[in-house]
């Protein structure tokens, strides 16, 4: 297929930007700016090994080895692995070190301590084996993935397990879906299936597929920035996979890999080699092993119907407007070309900013819809980052990584719902042409003249592979926007067109 050499052009394109002659990519640990090890720097090294394997790539195979050892020497006592702070003992980090790891237990790969690897993995499988973590299914896939090829055999109870999550799919990642995740899923279930092919695992694998095709409009549009952590990330073997059985068109494969290769570029463009590192060398990896995979024919048959929290609107031939109402302060206007991103009004005050994100009520007549919307209040997060910065340094010698947990959750994942304030949206639709009006009451409990509205174009995400170029912004046109003082309220009306 045309499609895996260009892709294999992509991976030499990429490899240019790591140094295989230092241990790690980790730049931070190097220069001492952080002092600890984040893992997740160092997969590229495992999977670089299988691609010189592959004969994919030419590395110096003792560099390759210095990498992989690096890695594992860093292991934590009780066998976990950090990612953004000592002793953080991450479950994602871990059970991604474990399933790549694994791999190269499997492969025959040139490695001259295997014996260590054994062991880091023992260690591994006792950590993680009495931990879960569903609110993230990308990370406990991971932990699926490393423990099935670790021991040899999927476990009937634990492969029950994924498919009863599976099915409660309006919770796949932090309360919600992201499409950039549920893509890293069909990559490790597609690697799976490749390796050993089980009917339970694949019809897991449809499922999933089925929710990736009813999000994109049977893979037309890809609205990744309004989903739940709106991740940028997006993974090709699984959806390579889906064709190979015969479960996607070749037009539908088409659009996924163009999606693909922009998803690429951007962290390429960026040089986040942390996540070249972390999803992209392991899918690299994939794509070769499922190129190889026998076509056959399957049906996608259409289980699921409706998506919860997901709506979307059909304009006209060319254009349609969807919404994630977790996410409930954005839109995402598809056209044949691209997607456009509009974001609603935000509110300032005493140096705190309050975001329309809690969806209280959605309603859809003929044309027009309707929409309640209420704030949450987000902290001051240069205070949060200094602080923060501080007590992960001391956690080094301390060990503070559950009370970090807890204060991050806390202060950067769950947020209040600010009192006294709604914002009310009408979109319509004439022609070709869409308007929104934004209507925002506050209680006057808020000292009107210290109020003040923003259309800074952001949103508060805490995922860092969520990023938005400006390309990918709407343009407001005839922006209007006035204020009224009435009784207990003001009142604040915005007014555009969207293009």
């Amino acid at each position: 297929m045309n499609r895996v050499s260009n892709v294999i052009k992509e991976i030499k394109k990429t490899m240019k930007l790591f140094n295989f002659k230092k241990k790690t990519i980790d730049t931070k640990y190097l220069k001492k700016t952080n002092n600890f090890f984040s893992s997740p720097h160092n997969f590229f090294f495992i999977n670089g090994a299988i691609l010189k394997k592959l004969e994919i790539l030419e590395i110096d195979q003792k560099f390759i080895n210095s990498g992989i050892k690096f890695l594992i020497d860093h292991q934590n006592i009780n066998g976990s692995f950090d990612e953004w702070y000592a002793n953080e003992n991450s479950f994602c980090a871990s059970a991604y070190t474990g399933y790549y790891l694994s791999n190269l237990i499997n492969e025959k790969i040139n490695v001259n301590f295997k014996e260590d690897i054994l062991t880091c993995l023992k260690k591994l499988n006792r950590y993680l084996d009495n931990k879960s973590n569903f609110t993230n299914l990308n990370q406990e896939l991971a932990k699926f993935g490393f423990q099935s090829k670790f021991q040899k055999r999927y476990d009937p109870k634990y492969l029950n397990l994924i498919l009863k999550k599976t099915l409660e799919y309006e919770n796949f990642e932090y309360g919600g879906i992201d499409l950039g995740y549920l893509s890293v899923n069909l990559m490790i279930l597609s690697d799976l299936l490749t390796n050993k092919f089980n009917n339970k695992l694949f019809n897991i694998f449809k499922y999933q597929l089925d929710i990736y095709s009813k999000i994109t409009n049977n893979f037309k549009n890809f609205p990744n920035y309004i989903f739940s952590r709106s991740s940028r990330i997006v993974m090709l073997s699984g959806f390579l996979y889906a064709h190979k059985k015969g479960l996607i068109s070749n037009l539908e494969f088409d659009n996924t890999y163009q999606n693909y290769i922009r998803s690429l570029k951007n962290y390429i463009k960026k040089k986040d080699k942390k996540y070249l590192s972390f999803f992209f060398s392991g899918d690299f990896v994939n794509i070769i092993s499922v190129s190889q995979v026998k076509y056959e024919r399957h049906n996608l048959k259409k289980k699921i119907n409706i998506i919860p929290r997901y709506r979307s609107f059909i304009i006209n031939k060319d254009k349609s407007l969807n919404f994630y109402l977790a996410n409930s302060n954005i839109l995402a206007l598809n056209s044949k070309k691209n997607t456009k991103y509009f974001f609603d009004t935000n509110l300032n005050y005493l140096n705190k900013k309050y975001i329309p994100k809690i969806n209280e009520r959605f309603d859809f007549y003929g044309k027009k819809i309707f929409s309640k919307n209420l704030f949450i209040e987000v902290k001051n997060f240069k205070f949060l980052k200094k602080n923060l910065n501080s007590i992960t340094y001391i956690s080094k010698y301390i060990g503070l990584g559950n009370f970090i947990k807890s204060l991050g959750k806390k202060l950067l994942i769950n947020h209040k719902t600010a009192k006294n304030m709604a914002s009310y949206r009408k979109i319509s639709f004439h022609g070709k042409k869409i308007y929104i009006q934004e209507t925002i009451i506050v209680k006057k409990n808020f000292i009107p003249k210290l109020i003040s509205l923003s259309l800074d174009k952001e949103q508060f995400y805490f995922s860092p592979t969520s990023f938005i170029n400006k390309k990918d912004l709407g343009v407001f046109l005839n922006y209007k926007k006035k204020v009224y003082n009435k009784m207990k309220y003001s009142i604040h009306k915005i007014s555009y067109e969207c293009s």
